[in-house]
């Protein structure tokens, strides 16, 4: 996204990550940040390996600009175009053509996170992930639920995702819930 950042070295060392790992697809942590750009304090580490089956489960846990993937390897891909999810039906994409997205820990990323976004309109996100499941991905019904009480879960506690206080960058963040769209 246009007002999300990346470190200086943030390509430099994800590329390095991905030849020595031998992998396709990665992501790394990022920061979260305010509208005016100062920190939220807050970072997301993405998990070691998402597989398809944990993208859903966890609704992306990653953040879409600090993806990389292998053009070689999976090919040109183009961002499915509806109103929302529109990043996270790419990741869905590309684990369609591989085994999974790896996590680099490394915080190479800050994500602009506006609490006034459309993104906490919970009843039309509900509605956006029903199409994604149903319409993109083609689950059947019983998926479809399964993985929007995933979704209203992880979105509710953030649970499965790992959070950490930069203040105390040594201790991870229980108690607070970081919302995912």
């Amino acid at each position: 996204d246009s007002d999300d950042l990346w470190t200086p070295n943030k390509l430099a060392l994800q590329i390095d990550f991905m030849e020595k790992k031998h992998i396709t697809f990665c992501a790394t942590g990022y920061e979260l940040i305010k509208k005016d750009g100062t920190s939220k304090w807050v970072a997301i580490i993405p998990p070691e390996k998402t597989d398809y089956r944990k993208m859903l489960r966890l609704s992306c846990p990653i953040e879409t600009s600090t993806v990389m993937y292998n053009r070689r390897i999976i090919g040109d891909l183009q961002i499915p175009t509806f109103e929302k999810l529109d990043n996270f039906a790419l990741c869905l994409q590309i684990l369609h053509q591989t085994e999974a997205c790896y996590g680099l820990s490394d915080i190479l990323g800050q994500y602009r996170a506006r609490s006034q976004s459309a993104g906490w309109d919970k009843i039309k996100l509900l509605s956006y992930h029903w199409h994604l499941y149903r319409n993109i991905e083609n689950l059947g019904f019983l998926k479809t639920v399964w993985y929007l009480l995933c979704w209203g879960f992880v979105a509710g506690t953030g649970i499965g995702l790992q959070k950490i206080d930069l203040r105390h960058p040594k201790r991870d963040i229980e108690d607070s819930v970081v919302y995912y769209e």
